[in-house]
């Protein structure tokens, strides 16, 4: 890639980061945005694997200096949603990169509606959380993990929502335990995809420096703001991206 395609690469990685490590839809400008530099769609996915591993340190250790990272309960999630990631990754490897593309466009519109309503969708409780609800919530988790694997972009939100809405956590440390669990995410992806062929380094490791960056620059700005701010831009661009790659 040209040092212009890195420059762009680097931009979109930190601006993705920097809202999506609240929100989780970092992926829906990150991974339409790749493509458009001219990262074929499989490994626009791949790279943004390391790149989610760079968000996730970062992001991780933020929250945990804010006391909000408990490793220990995240365990369970982190196996989940870690083997579904696996599946999910394996998945992509045996998948046409056109067909991918259109799939990346459907994909990126169709969630991009989950981050604007995310909390106005009545998914907050009050009280502990039911057996039967903490059992389907693990259920969700590992189809999470495969979304995360496959595809990725968003997979960050439905995890936050599915935190909040079966384990009656907060919006914020839903988000804090989603850093964590990201670490298994993007180590796990970015071995297979390694393995498998489809990760171009160049990208990647500016990915990684870039989301690292935004990731841990938004945790702080978010610490102290409401993510709001992002949620409306968001969607937008991600509709007209999704657009863009279908047609």
């Amino acid at each position: 890639m040209s040092p212009l395609q890195l420059l762009l690469v680097g931009v979109i990685g930190f601006l993705g980061s920097f809202y999506g490590v609240v929100s989780g839809g970092g992926g829906l400008l990150i991974i339409p945005g790749l493509i458009f530099v001219g990262v074929p769609a499989p490994s626009a996915v791949a790279s943004s694997r390391l790149g989610i591993l760079g968000l996730s340190m970062s992001g991780a250790f933020r929250y945990h200096r804010a006391g909000l990272v408990k490793p220990r309960e995240s365990m369970p999630m982190v196996v989940i949603v870690g083997a579904g990631s696996a599946i999910g990754a394996l998945l992509l490897l045996s998948i046409d990169a056109a067909l991918l593309t259109r799939v990346i466009g459907l994909l990126t519109i169709a969630v991009a509606p989950v981050i604007l309503l995310g909390r106005r969708l009545g998914l907050e409780q009050t009280g502990p959380p039911s057996q039967l609800r903490r059992r389907a919530g693990y259920g969700i988790s590992l189809m999470i993990g495969v979304y995360a694997g496959l595809f990725g972009a968003g997979w960050a939100t439905f995890f936050t929502y599915t935190m909040v809405a079966a384990f009656g956590t907060s919006f914020i440390q839903g988000a804090a335990t989603r850093t964590f669990v990201g670490l298994a995410v993007g180590t796990i992806t970015v071995a297979i995809f390694s393995v498998g062929g489809v990760m171009e380094p160049a990208p990647a490791i500016v990915l990684f420096g870039a989301q690292a960056a935004g990731s841990y620059a938004g945790a702080s700005f978010s610490l102290r703001q409401s993510d709001a701010y992002a949620r409306s831009l968001v969607v937008v661009v991600a509709v007209l991206s999704g657009l863009a790659l279908l047609w």
